[in-house]
């Protein structure tokens, strides 16, 4: 990238390489040529810096439109598709609160997917708006799970970046079509198209329309007996990619609230896999630490929540993943 190495005091627009009087696309004001050197001094940086960032915003742009590529660009591809595709699990952690540095510090451990909870944190879509464009930048996948069965959150949640959705309380066949219908743009679905993260990235949205469908994942969230009881058939809904164990509410269900290590929970969630998996589909559940997430990869689980950098730190994080990957091989 060109820079203005001249001094701030007497800089002149016609000799700034990135020609800036070439991308103001206003005369200049006769008021900002003729003034002061202290007026002219504050003035004439800020417009050569508003030249360079849209000379770099330009790069990007045509990087994201390459011409002639067959492959889809990174950002248009979800590590969680691609490793449960290949027979390998997805790891992931749960962002802890809704703060930009800590979304960083998560996806920078090297998991799949970050954990975004709508369902029951005091945000919305709005305070963690960029954490699914942070994912992006680093090749992992943020997973929104939302309040519930909602087109509106769900959308919202796309819009913003996301590329997995986690839908919770999916009880039958139905709203598990219903879910991966709020998820897909047409004809698959009936998303409706106006997504915002392009134009934060600077990402031309007709390179990621057509890969939108592709890219998204679908999750649904077992957390009740009548889910249970349905199971067979919400795992045969087409489009949805992992069915999803929620021990802490399968506990309640069966009067055992608070206790997820009860035995009768214990003994349903270590069928719950071979459950879902005898129609091709993996399945997912939520834990903390090491020991505990290597139990469930025993037990045939590929979509595991490894916990929080609040609980476990960045480096306990990284530890326990090294270690799972390990596990795999």
């Amino acid at each position: 990238m060109e820079l203005c190495r001249q001094p701030a005091r007497g800089r002149k627009w016609w000799r700034c390489p990135a020609a800036c009087w070439r991308n103001w696309p206003l005369p200049w004001p006769k008021s900002m040529v003729l003034t002061s050197w202290r007026r002219r001094r504050v003035f004439w940086p800020n417009r050569h810096r508003l030249c360079l960032q849209r000379r770099w915003l330009t790069r990007l742009s045509k990087r994201a439109r390459v011409p002639g590529r067959l492959d889809p660009l990174p950002e248009f591809k979800n590590p969680v598709k691609e490793r449960l595709a290949a027979g390998q699990a997805a790891w992931g952690v749960a962002l802890p609160d809704s703060s930009d540095l800590l979304a960083k510090m998560s996806v920078d451990t090297g998991v799949e997917f970050l954990w975004i909870d709508l369902e029951h944190r005091p945000y919305g879509p709005n305070e963690i708006r960029w954490a699914p464009v942070i994912c992006r930048q680093v090749g992992a996948s943020a997973m929104v799970r939302v309040p519930g069965l909602d087109a509106l959150w769900i959308k919202k949640a796309l819009d913003i970046g996301a590329s997995t959705i986690m839908v919770p309380q999916v009880d039958t066949a139905d709203q598990a079509r219903r879910a991966v219908e709020y998820c897909k743009y047409p004809p698959e679905g009936s998303r409706g198209v106006s997504p915002l993260w392009t134009l934060l990235m600077n990402v031309d949205w007709t390179d990621y329309l057509p890969a939108a469908n592709e890219e998204t994942a679908v999750v649904v969230q077992i957390e009740s007996p009548q889910g249970l009881e349905n199971i067979d058939e919400i795992a045969q809904v087409e489009g949805v990619d992992v069915v999803f164990a929620g021990p802490q509410d399968i506990a309640a269900s069966l009067g055992v609230i608070g206790q997820p290590g009860h035995p009768d929970v214990v003994k349903i969630l270590e069928e719950f896999p071979a459950r879902v998996g005898q129609f091709g589909k993996p399945a997912g559940i939520t834990d903390g630490g090491y020991d505990k997430s290597a139990h469930w990869y025993d037990c045939g689980y590929r979509f595991i929540n490894i916990g929080t950098i609040a609980h476990m730190g960045t480096q306990g994080v990284s530890e326990a993943l090294s270690k799972l990957r390990e596990r795999e091989t």
